[in-house]
């Protein structure tokens, strides 16, 4: 096992999130009753349509949500890398896990 290389962990998060929010703001705006439907699924059937605002998805709402998405994501995996990191460390110290 070895050590999560920091860098590339954030950059492959964030590229991973950026394109799954491109794809959830496509089906959004081109089928919006369908992505209502499909997310259902995921939220234990709550009824999404009731609490969907409706608005119109603009350029800038978009790019300001990728923005977010990509920056809290990178934060967090971050944290990820730092604290399972850290992890390995104390197991090597300890003698639990070999040294690669």
């Amino acid at each position: 096992m070895g050590k999560i290389h920091t860098w590339p962990a954030i950059f492959a998060a964030t590229v991973t999130i950026g394109l799954l929010y491109t794809i959830c703001t496509l089906l959004f705006v081109f089928f919006p009753a369908r992505a209502l439907s499909f997310f259902k699924s995921w939220f234990h059937g709550i009824d999404l349509a009731k609490i969907a605002s409706g608005a119109e998805i603009t350029i800038s709402s978009f790019f300001m949500g990728l923005l977010w998405a990509v920056v809290v994501t990178a934060a967090f995996t971050l944290l990820f890398v730092w604290v399972y990191n850290s992890c390995m460390n104390h197991c090597e110290r300890k003698g639990w896990l070999k040294k690669e």
